[in-house]
């Protein structure tokens, strides 16, 4: 998967929906594969009008994989 698969605009209401590839995340010396037992932590960076140009985080999720 591309960096710019992981781009996109959200809906209306805010949302932002990506497929993700967890035999192939990306990490700054290439993918990886998801491992049962790991727990993975991720976050959305954006760019809002709040009310001009702005850029901000979400709060973070973890996810343990089975």
């Amino acid at each position: 998967m591309s960096h710019s698969a992981q781009v996109g605009n959200s809906c209306g209401a805010g949302e932002l929906q990506i497929s993700v590839d967890l035999t192939a995340l990306p990490r700054p010396g290439g993918p990886i594969s998801v491992m049962a037992g790991e727990t993975w932590n991720f976050q959305l960076w954006f760019r809002d009008l709040n009310p001009g140009p702005t850029s901000n985080f979400t709060d973070a999720i973890s996810i343990t994989f089975q």
